[in-house]
Parts: C-alpha cells; structure tokens; sequence
C-alpha cells in the first residue's frame, strides 16, 4: 500500500480546496456530455412524437404527371409534407389542404397507398373524411410502409373543372363536382398512362374518375385524352394521335386498347 500526504498551507486552503469548473479544467468534455443530453432528449421527443402523430407526404395530380414508365409506388414525387396527429380526422387534412392550394374541400378528395394481397398490389385508397388517421395506418411492414420511418402517401384529387397543374378553375367554366360526396362503391379513380408507340415512351396522362358502370370509352369521347396528350405533344415526348382515334363517340373504341398496370 501506498499513502500520499499533502500538506497545503493555511492561508491557501479554501482556494485550493474550492470544486474546480469544469468549464475551465475540461471545456471540450462538458460540450460532449451537453451534445450527448441534447440528443437523448431529441430522440425521446422524436419517439413519443411519432406515437401521436404520422408524417403526411403530399401528392398532386401534377407530381404523378411526372412519373413515366411503368409504377413504381416507390418514385412517387411529393410537393408537400406535413404531420398530423393519429387520433386527428382525414377532413382535418383536406382543410389544411383547402388553404395550400385555394381550392374549396368541398371539390377535394383524398386518397392514401394501400397494400391489397389479392392480388399483391400498392394502389391509392380512398381515405373517407370522418375516418382517423389511425384507421389508416398499417399495423406492420408492407411493401409501401416502414414501421421504422413511419408516413402516409396521400393523393389530393380535385374536380375535373380545376386544371391540374394551377389547380386554377379551367376557362370553359364548368362547374366543379363535389368529390367530397365520394362514394368509393360507385365510383372510381383512375390513373391513367399513356403509350406511344413510335417514341416507344410511357407518359402519366392524370387522373380520370368515373361511374363504376360507365364505359371507359368515355376518357376520350369526353376530349379528356386529347386535351391531357396536348403538353407531351408540345414537348415532342409523344407523336400526335389520329383524328380518327380521337373521334367522338363509340366509334374509336376498336382503335384504343386498355389494360390494368399489376
């Protein structure tokens, strides 16, 4: 055993004797020990946060616009982002983004990426406006869905009458239908693409919503197609389609093929 004496002398001895500062003796270890509090606190907030509220990435009908190939639920771009607490209802949501884009709720519709398993599919689901967020968030790991980073893709849909890229109301003047009265057995959206086959180039036309027993026809009887091909025509991404093809009526059915994306 070893012992050490140390002898202080009288008159120094409350100033030796007095707790050192840490500040002054170690200033980069208390910087460390304060950085390593200020996480841990970050993180416990971060935690209870994500158990009362979910991120909600925003998603136009213009970001889909920009999506070309074939879908990847994956790439889907996003211009908005917010949080939402679990227990809030959906029509929270559409009035917030009722003041994003001035665009009435009432004219709005939401949807959100679902996981089906027959068959396995990531498709957009319509979100009811009484419904909670919490009603719509999967309870474990699904291909669109990350328990560990934990959000909502949300559709924002708005009427026919609105132009998709402004969101402003379209010059011909038609009145907007009310998206909010949505009746998901009746009625269906559609995202719609494009093939040309001479730039051999898939183009997201939009998004089309139609009477469960109407023909799809329609999208170009309507002048729907035409008028969504108009700006990849313009930018030269497509080769223009027939008048013909483009005719009103039943008549250009025999010339259009449609199928389901899986």
């Amino acid at each position: 055993n070893a012992y050490m004496l140390v002898y202080t002398r009288e008159d120094q001895a409350a100033q030796i004797l007095t707790p050192p500062d840490p500040r002054i003796t170690n200033l980069r270890m208390v910087e460390r020990c304060d950085r390593e509090v200020r996480v841990a606190e970050q993180r416990r907030r971060e935690k209870l946060e994500q158990q009362l509220k979910i991120k909600i990435k925003l998603v136009y009908e213009r970001d889909l616009c920009k999506m070309t190939g074939f879908w990847d639920h994956a790439e889907i771009p996003h211009s908005h982002t917010t949080k939402m607490g679990r227990d809030q209802y959906v029509r929270d949501l559409a009035a917030e983004v009722e003041t994003l884009v001035d665009v009435p709720r009432t004219h709005l519709a939401l949807f959100s990426l679902q996981y089906r398993s027959n068959p396995r599919q990531v498709r957009f689901s319509f979100l009811p406006l009484p419904s909670t967020f919490r009603a719509n968030i999967p309870q474990f790991n699904a291909p669109h869905f990350d328990t560990s980073d934990p959000h909502l893709v949300v559709l924002c849909i708005a009427a026919s009458a609105f132009d998709p890229r402004t969101l402003k109301p379209s010059p011909a003047g038609r009145t907007p239908d009310e998206l909010s009265r949505w009746v998901d057995d009746q009625v269906i959206l559609l995202v719609v693409k494009y093939f040309c086959p001479a730039n051999h180039k898939i183009v997201t036309l939009g998004c089309y919503y139609i009477q469960q027993n109407d023909n799809l026809i329609s999208m170009v009887s309507s002048g729907w197609i035409a008028e969504r091909l108009q700006p990849y025509v313009a930018a030269k991404e497509v080769q223009p389609v027939s008048a013909e093809a483009l005719a009103a009526g039943q008549d250009a059915a025999p010339l259009w093929e449609c199928w389901e994306e899986f």
